[in-house]
């Protein structure tokens, strides 16, 4: 999660207290929370969630600059699939900001990412344990 949030704030000592934040969270409304996909990917989503708010909350963009990620699992995917990724994931764009970097509907983003999520998790499964 560290490594996300990370990617998202720019800054190590922003990136520990945003992720200890996620899992004090988490942790804290265990009982209550029922999520609708797996477990990982609910924390990586609310992890995401709470970086992209304190990139926001600070007013700027992170220091990642938006560059491309390198990584064998992402580049397999199909180009919009990994672009709507690192722009919501790892650059803190909402939809609708990436919509409009990648001159396409916010719609059509939702549909990347969900699609692009789907995909890494089937190769991350069909992998198997590392």
């Amino acid at each position: 999660m560290y490594g996300i949030v990370l990617c998202v704030v720019g800054d190590p000592t922003a990136a520990a207290e945003v992720t200890e934040r996620v899992y004090v969270e988490l942790w804290r409304d265990c009982g209550t929370r029922s999520p609708s996909s797996s477990p990982l990917a609910a924390l990586v989503a609310h992890a995401h969630r709470l970086a992209v708010d304190r990139v926001r909350s600070n007013g700027t963009s992170g220091s990642h600059g938006g560059r491309p990620l390198a990584g064998e699992e992402l580049s397999r995917l199909a180009a919009t699939q990994r672009r709507a990724i690192e722009l919501t994931y790892f650059c803190g764009q909402s939809q609708r900001d990436a919509a409009r970097t990648m001159e396409i509907a916010p719609e059509v983003v939702a549909e990347q990412v969900t699609a692009g999520l789907a995909q890494l998790q089937r190769d991350r499964a069909m992998a198997g344990p590392r």
